[in-house]
This record gives C-alpha cells, sequence and structure tokens, in this order.
C-alpha cells in the first residue's frame, strides 16, 4: 500500500513538472524535464519566469474551481458525491505539490530575485 502512495505521490509531481516544462518550451526557452525538476535558462524576463512558475498551480487551480461545480451541479446520489470528492481531494492533492513554487515566488516578490539565483 505504501508504495502505491509513493508511487501516486511521483506521478502528480511528473505532472506538475510537465506543466513548468510546456510554457517554457512554448516561450522558446530551452528547458530539460526530469522526474522531480525543469532545468530551464534562467537568464529570461522576470514575468517569463512567473508563468513558468505559478502554471502548475494555476492549471490546477481550474481543476479544483471545476470540480465543486460539477459536484454542486451533478451530484445527485451518494456515489455521485463520493466520486465528485475523490476528483477534489486528487486535485488539491496536486495543488500540494505546488507549495515550493508558491514559495519561490513569495521570495521574488519580497527579494526581487529567485531563489535558484542566491
Amino acid at each position: 500500500m505504501i508504495k502505491k502512495l509513493i508511487n501516486l505521490y511521483l506521478y502528480f509531481g511528473y505532472l506538475h513538472e510537465v506543466f513548468h516544462y510546456i510554457p517554457a518550451r512554448m516561450f522558446g526557452i530551452w528547458a530539460e524535464l526530469h522526474k522531480t525538476y525543469v532545468l530551464h535558462d534562467s537568464d529570461i524576463p522576470s514575468w517569463k519566469h512567473i508563468v513558468i512558475t505559478l502554471c502548475p498551480a494555476f492549471v490546477d487551480s481550474i481543476l479544483v474551481v471545476l470540480c465543486v461545480l460539477g459536484w454542486v451541479k451533478n451530484a445527485k446520489t451518494p456515489a455521485d458525491h463520493r466520486i465528485w470528492a475523490g476528483w477534489f481531494l486528487i486535485s488539491v492533492s496536486w495543488l500540494g505539490t505546488c507549495l515550493g513554487d508558491f514559495r519561490d515566488f513569495v521570495y521574488f516578490c519580497r527579494f526581487g530575485k529567485w531563489l535558484d539565483e542566491v
């Protein structure tokens, strides 16, 4: 059971990193995808760095809102409530993988530089 939970967490982490990689490549920035991190060129404008950093949280926030709206609008039986609650918990779990990104963004807002530049 523990192995399955670890694999599930690693899956969320990899999915999280994919959503860093996609905007970096869309901006034409060199990026290299790994299981637990994405390497990309750090010599880019700040706004692009902010988009790359917060993209997974933005995508997951949309997923959380869609889950809540679907739950409220479509759940009629107890089984429906359990299904929507499960999707909601999955999306909130994914949002938990974004805590490091929020920390990096707050550090940038306070000190004007990214943690990887320190």
